[in-house]
Parts: structure tokens; sequence; C-alpha cells
């Protein structure tokens, strides 16, 4: 299963650069090409599944198990999460 991985990454440089994280001031020019790069490097290796993780407010990792070929929207329009997670305190 050959690809031409360099006009897929320019196409989905453009798509990222058009999403609503790049028109928001979230992704830099820098971000962009590092992104675009990300996802040819996971589509050359075959890769299936990703987990997207982050910290809570205590350290603990949080995050969503995502399939690869759902990846390249994170850039693009984002991802969500349970607000719960941030805004309660799992101290107690």
């Amino acid at each position: 299963m050959g690809c031409d991985c360099f006009v897929m990454s320019k196409q989905m440089l453009e798509k990222i650069k058009n999403g609503a994280l790049a028109k928001a001031g979230v992704l830099n020019d820098v971000a962009i090409d590092q992104a675009a790069a990300l996802i040819a490097q996971y589509e050359a290796e075959g890769v299936e599944t990703m987990r997207l993780v982050f910290p809570d407010q205590h350290g603990i990792l949080r995050g969503k198990t995502i399939v690869a070929s759902a990846f390249a929207s994170v850039f693009v329009s984002g991802i969500g999460m349970p607000s719960t997670l941030l805004l309660k305190d799992t101290a107690f």
C-alpha cells in the first residue's frame, strides 16, 4: 500500500491552515507545519489508534483514544473533553 506522503502532507497542511484552530490563532505557522509532518509520519507508519492525554489539576493523566484517521481533525477543529474533568475537585 504505497502513498505519496508529500502530496498527502501538503493537502493536510492546507486543511490545517484553513481550520478553526488556525483561524482562532491557536496554531502558529510552526505548529501547523509540525502537525502536518506528524500526521504524515503516523500515516506512513500505519498507526491505527492514538491516545491523546493531558494532566488534570492534580497531575493525573486524562484523555481519549481515537482512531488514527480522526487524528488530523484534532489539529483542524480541536477535540472535546468533558469539562467535569477540570471543573470538579477530584481530591476528595
